[in-house]
């Protein structure tokens, strides 16, 4: 008889959903303040459409050049993209339990390791990583993630 086939274990991996959670969770912190500085600039842009003949390409189709105004208005959409997430992550932040948001500011806005949320927050580190996936969990599905 053969030698018996050792089971192959396999490593666990983070589901994809909980990725995405937590790359948005990293990233709240620079949209956030990259729409609260961009907030002021752009009030007024220059939008002078331009119509001239180097504008069209002489066979009466447009050239791929954009204009100030065409500009504008896709900086315009990418903020307003952004304003969207940060209101999203923000509503769904404050559907979490007051522990479960504390681990999540701590751990992906403040930077702080596991180990300094877990004593500040009075937890053991097991709990501390239970309380996150739970609240990892919440996010995902409250931002339609999962």
């Amino acid at each position: 008889m053969g030698a018996a086939k050792q089971p192959t274990t396999k490593r666990w991996t983070k589901p994809q959903y909980r990725k995405e959670v937590e790359k948005w969770l990293r990233d709240y912190p620079y949209l956030k303040e990259s729409i609260e500085d961009r907030e002021m600039i752009d009030l007024f842009p220059s939008c002078v459409p331009v119509y001239g003949e180097e504008n069209f390409g002489g066979g009466g189709g447009f050239s791929s050049s954009t204009s100030s105004t065409e500009r504008y208005g896709i900086k315009r959409a990418e903020r307003w993209e952004k304003q969207l997430w940060v209101r999203r992550i923000e509503k769904a932040l404050d559907a979490l339990d007051p522990d479960e948001r504390g681990v999540i500011e701590k751990t992906y806005f403040d930077g702080l390791p596991q180990v300094i949320v877990c004593s500040q927050l009075k937890i053991s580190e097991a709990t501390c990583r239970r309380i996150k996936a739970r609240a990892i969990n919440k996010l995902a599905l409250i931002l339609n993630l999962k």
